[in-house]
């Protein structure tokens, strides 16, 4: 065999084993959720976390038994993203926000392949209106994702789509359209949980005559508010009012608007109207829509590879900051550091610089990178090693320092486990 033919082969090996890198990435097999389905019926499965699983008859070939074993996998939220080191960042360094990565294996057919779409129905806090599934491609051993054409809807895209049109035409001359401020009316964020489905119905429809029925809870606001009296929209539907509210509490979760957050939920006391009116706000009670928002991303799988469902990021305290630069006390074996936004579904990995210093993989080479200024935002590194340690840090995006030195304080693999168990609890799903 002459040398050309040699190079030639080589070559087709190199390419063949970056190939099979892409296609075979992947997390342990124990974090799949194992099922057996019958090939030519239709199932419908339930995943750990409540997704609804829809799978039609003879969607995988059948070897024997007309019987086929599958896994599913999801990773939801920000710790099981860290856990099995699959982030959130695209192919050409933009930061994504994810609703769920998700991925169907077959067992004992390596070479399996979807002959229908696999429909998933994700429960989801909230609902990001641009939403549209990633594919994975694999850069210097780190998975990044290509945005398709594919876009995700939500089980209730249309209503929230509705009330957002209603909002901003019918609502911003007086109520602010981040929900976080007093203008002449009250911040709206969370105003779900603290007034009741029918009193807001009823107070957004006609507030005067509520105010003139001696309604406690209209008098407390009309008081507290100067004396303004809101405007009657009596040519809103139910459904109308609904959709506004259906936009307010999603746009909350967006905006990671805590529930105790805003102060004019302790305004008046949320006492039932019959007991008249009183200031006392010791009496503070939670509600809960009766049909509360339920709220899902529906997906179509049409292969078994990886499916992101991402969005890129957007803030309107986007801004340009100082990249994060972080100094290691010292060099550690088989280092791992990210950073994760604490109300976002955002895992950003660092990556070692020429220079030794870790910097976010999107920021190297860069004086300046896009961040939304203030947020909160959670540094995590640890060392795999037989000498385990870790560190936690809480920080905020600063516009012209992040920049800190680091030493893994924590020890043990045990007290790892358990901060980012206390972490997974602590986020906002």
């Amino acid at each position: 065999m002459n040398r050309s033919h040699l190079i030639l082969i080589s070559l087709i090996m190199i390419v063949s084993c970056k190939s099979d890198k892409k296609r075979e990435f992947d997390v342990k097999d124990d974090q799949y959720q194992k099922f057996e389905i019958i090939c030519d019926r239709d199932t419908t499965l339930w995943s750990k976390s409540g997704a609804e699983i829809t799978i039609q008859a003879n969607t995988f070939p059948c070897l024997s038994n007309n019987k086929v074993a599958i896994g599913f996998v999801e990773i939801l939220d920000q710790a099981d993203m860290i856990l099995n080191e699959m982030y959130t960042i695209s192919s050409d360094g933009q930061m994504l926000e994810s609703g769920g990565m998700f991925r169907f294996k077959v067992y004992g057919n390596e070479s399996a392949s979807l002959l229908k779409p696999i429909q998933l129905k994700v429960p989801t806090q909230s609902v990001h209106p641009h939403m549209y599934i990633f594919t994975p491609s694999v850069d210097d051993e780190i998975i990044t994702w290509d945005k398709t054409n594919t876009k995700v809807f939500a089980s209730n895209s249309e209503e929230i789509s509705l009330g957002d049109s209603l909002y901003t035409s019918l609502c911003t001359s007086c109520h602010a359209s981040n929900l976080r401020q007093n203008l002449t009316g009250p911040a709206l964020g969370n105003v779900h949980l603290y007034r009741d489905k029918d009193w807001l119905n009823d107070f957004t429809r006609n507030s005067i005559n509520m105010i003139a029925s001696g309604d406690s809870l209209a008098l407390c606001t009309y008081t507290k508010y100067r004396k303004v009296v809101m405007t009657s929209f009596p040519f809103l539907t139910d459904s109308d009012i609904k959709a506004i509210y259906a936009f307010i509490e999603n746009q909350s979760a967006l905006q990671g608007i805590g529930e105790s957050e805003m102060d004019s939920v302790f305004d008046c006391s949320t006492i039932v109207p019959s007991e008249g009116f009183s200031s006392d706000t010791s009496s503070f009670q939670r509600f809960i829509f009766r049909d509360s928002l339920i709220r899902s991303y529906l997906i179509d799988m049409n292969s078994l590879l990886w499916a992101n469902v991402d969005a890129f990021m957007r803030s309107p305290n986007m801004t340009s900051v100082a990249p994060f630069e972080i100094e290691a006390s010292q060099d550690y074996e088989d280092f791992i550091m990210v950073l994760a936004f604490a109300n976002r579904k955002t895992v950003i990995p660092f990556q070692k610089d020429s220079d030794g210093t870790y910097r976010l993989r999107n920021s190297i080479g860069k004086e300046k990178i896009q961040m939304p200024l203030g947020e909160e935002v959670v540094l995590i590194a640890y060392n795999q090693s037989d000498n385990f340690k870790f560190v936690k840090k809480t920080l905020k995006i600063k516009q012209n320092e992040n920049s800190l030195q680091l030493e893994l304080t924590g020890q043990g693999k045990a007290a790892f486990d358990k901060m980012m168990k206390d972490f997974q609890a602590s986020l906002r799903r």
